[in-house]
């Protein structure tokens, strides 16, 4: 949705429950909706651009907690990063863990240049897929976690979270 759309909403809330998944991959978005269409779904397409993060602004105001998954590479994590600090009390890392890291490991080598840029990560949570990646040196992708994106979905209601550091890490333990 274009941010001009947006100067006519004055407030926004998902339908069913007071929380909202959101991807950075257009192609995981679209397969997820394929798998549930009524999840309550937000595709950034990359890094976050001004609609997005007004869209995300308003829910935050509605109370409504933002449950964030991206590619676990550089980028993927500064965003995760990013969210964290503007919105501490409402965004929870989804699937963002040294587990789902490993599971979506690719065959990409991240540079040092670009890993160093995990030195600007600075949220607990993102620590431990921070210092895996440092030594695993590879990127890990969305894709790669398809399956259990959509479980969590369908199953949104029985999440369950564990804390971290005062953050929330969702995962699926069955």
């Amino acid at each position: 949705m274009p941010l001009r759309e947006l100067q006519h909403v004055s407030a926004v809330r998902p339908a069913r429950s007071n929380c909202v998944w959101v991807v950075e991959n257009s192609g995981v978005y679209s397969s997820l909706l394929d798998a549930v269409p009524d999840a309550p779904l937000i595709c950034t397409h990359g890094q976050f651009k001004l609609a997005a993060l007004r869209l995300m602004d308003m829910l935050v105001e509605a109370d409504v907690y933002l449950y964030y998954a991206g590619d676990i590479d550089t980028e993927g994590v500064a965003m995760a990063n990013r969210l964290l600090e503007r919105y501490p009390r409402h965004v929870h890392l989804w699937r963002m863990d040294v587990t789902s890291y490993r599971q979506s490991l690719s065959a990409n080598t991240l540079e040092e240049e670009r890993l160093a840029k995990l030195a600007n990560v600075g949220n607990d949570a993102l620590q431990p897929v921070a210092a895996e990646m440092k030594k695993t040196k590879k990127a890990g992708y969305q894709e790669g976690l398809l399956s259990m994106l959509v479980d969590d979905l369908k199953k949104h209601g029985k999440i369950k979270e564990r804390v971290v550091t005062g953050t929330h890490i969702l995962y699926n333990d069955s």
